[in-house]
């Protein structure tokens, strides 16, 4: 089997058995309220914004926005990284790839966000939370 079912097989596995219960949240819900001041938090897959669901995912961009408050487009772009997780079906799982824009950004910028575990997500460097504008 290529790598590229294997892949393809993974992700369809975990978007259909994908619950609470592979989680360490209990709280479906999450309310991001610090910005982190680490460069790469968010930014590369060695620090991954942490969800706990990929419901979360959705709650979790629709709380950010650009540095000076601006409204931001998202757009999950991939799904990528596997990665070893002991809770998920499989025992593994994966990081989604998401572009963020917002009117005047020259780049857009690419996050990775984990929707397995959870770890007090906070917004990455550069962006804003619309809670503080």
């Amino acid at each position: 089997m290529t790598p590229a079912i294997k892949k393809y097989i993974l992700v369809v596995f975990l978007f259909i058995f994908n619950s609470p219960e592979v989680s360490a949240q209990d709280d479906p819900t999450i309310n991001v309220t610090e910005v982190s001041t680490k460069k790469k938090y968010g930014r590369d897959i060695e620090t991954p914004i942490m969800v706990g669901t990929v419901a979360n995912e959705y709650e979790y961009l629709s709380q950010l926005c650009g540095p000076n408050g601006e409204k931001i487009n998202y757009e999950r772009i991939d799904s990528c990284c596997e990665f070893v997780c002991p809770s998920c079906p499989m025992g593994a799982g994966l990081l989604d790839e998401w572009e963020i824009r917002y009117s005047g950004l020259k780049k857009p910028i690419i996050i990775y966000i984990n929707g397995y575990l959870y770890d007090n997500p906070m917004a990455p460097k550069k962006l804003g939370l619309k809670s503080q504008n």
